[in-house]
């Protein structure tokens, strides 16, 4: 390793990834979970040929852009307690770069770590990224000394008839909080004296909510 700048712990499971700030062509993201592993620097930095050493589960290279950076500051597991995001996110891994103002995420389902974009345009300068017991991301930017909380704002719709409450009526697979928009197509009950909430709602044909007696629908953040 040649500047292994923070660690991550998979909670339940014990996967240590560590974050490797490189020299000129790759960040890496390695799994040292077993010991005595040789991940290559100084002979190798990103992917290596040689046989003798462990490539890193994900390197991106230097540049611009989403994707690409000069410094992996941050990374941490999805594997909360409490699961404030979509359950697609959960044994994912989340990581940041120093540089050019974006998030990402791993697929780690699969014989071989699958990259996208989770969010762009943040403050850049960012130092680290951790899961937080109430279920949620947070990161902290160096300008202005700033900590960040990330909500995110899903969109959840109706597949059926039934309760607010029941996550089977949504495509989302749970019960929408504050931070989704709620796409109603079908007729949805908050019964007596449940409490609903959403960031907003979107009507299409034939959707409707129906609010008992001591119901309650709340919107907004």
């Amino acid at each position: 390793l040649r500047n292994p700048y923070t660690l991550a712990v998979q909670p339940g499971i014990g996967r240590l990834f560590v974050n490797d700030v490189g020299q000129s062509t790759f960040e890496e993201i390695n799994d040292a979970s077993t010991g005595g592993l040789n991940f290559g620097w100084p002979m190798a930095e990103g992917p290596s040929s040689n046989t003798a050493l462990t490539n890193p589960v994900y390197a991106y290279e230097h540049g611009g852009g989403d994707g690409r950076g000069c410094a992996i500051t941050g990374g941490t597991f999805y594997n909360p307690t409490k699961v404030t995001y979509p359950a697609s996110f959960v044994g994912k891994y989340f990581f940041q770069d120093f540089c050019n103002g974006w998030i990402n995420v791993l697929d780690l389902s699969g014989p071989t770590a699958v990259r996208s974009s989770f969010a762009i345009g943040t403050p850049g300068q960012d130092l680290s990224i951790v899961l937080a017991p109430d279920g949620y991301l947070y990161y902290a930017s160096r300008p202005g000394g700033s900590l960040y909380k990330i909500n995110y704002l899903g969109d959840c719709q109706t597949v059926q008839t039934g309760s607010w409450h029941d996550a089977a009526t949504w495509s989302c697979g749970r019960v929408p909080t504050t931070t989704d928009q709620a796409t109603v197509k079908h007729l949805v009950t908050i019964n007596t004296p449940q409490t609903a909430t959403a960031r907003q709602i979107r009507y299409e044909s034939n959707g409707r909510v129906s609010v008992g007696t001591s119901g309650v629908l709340k919107l907004g953040l």
